[in-house]
């Protein structure tokens, strides 16, 4: 009987407990905790203030083209895709912050799809760093990273992707990094960010790539060709 009495408490006993700690489960949330955000989070609320958005305007002003570009220099300088110029020379670029500064075309190769912009500016702008691509400590097969693009509405697509090889492109005439990531379809082409939040690379246009298969001219081939470029003013 004793025994049976002894029994029946340990059962309240542990019921108890269990209602105590279900309910701890189910007391929501403190507002005021921080929140876990992915790495991916971190990266893009990171070079956020250096994506822009390259507008190509006709006479009449209207928008005839638009696409995805990266400061790469804190002084002007940004890196976009030769497609979405429209075969203009005088562009406007606009801030994630909304100022639109006057662009002009500092370097443009349409055969490899990439252009440098040299753009007014009158605030300080955000650069993004820039990575070394060279296979090595910084940059391996398999690492993991980020394409970012620009929607025609100016918000932000990203998806996660990882660095799946090197190639060659006989239309290009540049060694590629071959990114395996699920780019939409309908957006510009965009930039290829690492997992540091470095700018490694913008992603082209090409007729080989697939939605699921990417190609970006590196990072240390945009420094040379920045390197060439005459410093802006």
């Amino acid at each position: 009987m004793e025994a049976a009495t002894a029994l029946r408490a340990f059962a309240v006993l542990v019921a108890l407990v269990a209602s105590v700690v279900w309910a701890e489960d189910e007391r929501p949330a403190d507002p005021a905790a921080p929140r876990r955000r992915s790495k991916a989070v971190e990266i893009i609320e990171k070079v956020r203030p250096t994506i822009v958005v390259v507008e190509a305007t006709n006479q009449n002003g209207e928008r005839v083209k638009s696409g995805t570009g990266i400061v790469l220099d804190a002084k002007g300088v940004v890196v976009a895709n030769a497609r979405d110029l429209g075969g203009l020379k005088e562009l406007t670029v606009r801030l994630r912050d909304g100022q639109t500064c006057a662009a002009t075309v500092g370097f443009i190769d349409k055969k490899a799809d990439v252009a440098l912009l040299v753009i007014k500016h009158s605030r300080p702008l955000h650069a993004a760093k820039i990575a070394n691509s060279d296979h090595g400590e910084q940059l391996r097969l398999g690492d993991s990273v980020l394409a970012v693009h620009v929607r025609s509405d100016a918000s932000l697509s990203c998806s996660v992707g990882i660095l799946s090889g090197g190639r060659d492109l006989a239309n290009v005439g540049e060694k590629l990094l071959q990114i395996d990531s699920n780019i939409g379809p309908g957006l510009s082409p965009g930039v290829i960010i690492g997992m540091d939040g470095t700018f490694l690379g913008i992603l082209i246009g090409n007729e080989e790539a697939r939605r699921s298969i990417g190609f970006a001219i590196p990072s240390n081939t945009i420094k040379k060709l920045m390197a060439d470029l005459p410093a802006p003013k």
